[in-house]
């Protein structure tokens, strides 16, 4: 089974670090298959679902989300890791009270995760990665980007604000 075929990497000392974390909650999944077929055996040998999270033991997918429920992270880090993706970026310091926000919304939210993602898409640093500065200058009758535009990462971005009408409207269009 693939717990058995994992065992190595647990003993091997340059994987076992990632490997005593990742498998315990990999490895509840392998009742799924490659397609995402429940099965209970593989090549013959009945399938071992169980693993722990933070000293919880779980025999199966069900028990890992039922940890994953009770376990008073999860929020904290679903918020933090969507957020990261969604603005293509790692978090910033100026940004733990935004993060806090946005944890504290979700909850209200009922722990919905596509109002996380509203919440997040609307935000304005979902459009403005960063502050940029550029040159501009007039060609025609109308204004181009100059090729050396710079970004200044210096200045702190509102969290607080909602999205005028105008970026709004851009995000409904989607």
């Amino acid at each position: 089974t693939a717990r058995e075929r994992l065992q190595a990497h647990r003993t091997e000392p340059s994987c076992a670090g990632c490997h005593k974390i990742m498998d315990p909650l990999g490895l509840t999944l392998e009742n799924f298959d490659g397609l995402g077929t429940y099965r209970t055996a593989e090549n013959n040998a009945v399938i071992d679902a169980s693993g722990s999270l933070d000293g919880i033991d779980f025999n199966d997918a069900q028990g890992l989300g039922q940890a994953l429920h009770d376990h008073p992270e999860t929020p904290r880090c679903l918020v933090e890791k969507m957020y990261r993706y969604a603005v293509g970026r790692d978090t910033v310091w100026d940004e733990r009270y935004y993060m806090d926000y946005l944890i504290a919304r979700f909850q209200a939210d009922g722990y919905r995760v596509p109002e996380l993602m509203r919440t997040i898409a609307l935000s304005k640093n979902f459009f403005a990665i960063a502050t940029q500065v550029t040159d501009v200058h007039a060609t025609s009758s109308h204004h181009q980007l100059d090729n050396t535009q710079k970004f200044d990462n210096t200045q702190p971005l509102d969290h607080t604000q909602p999205l005028d009408n105008k970026q709004s409207q851009e995000v409904s269009r989607i």
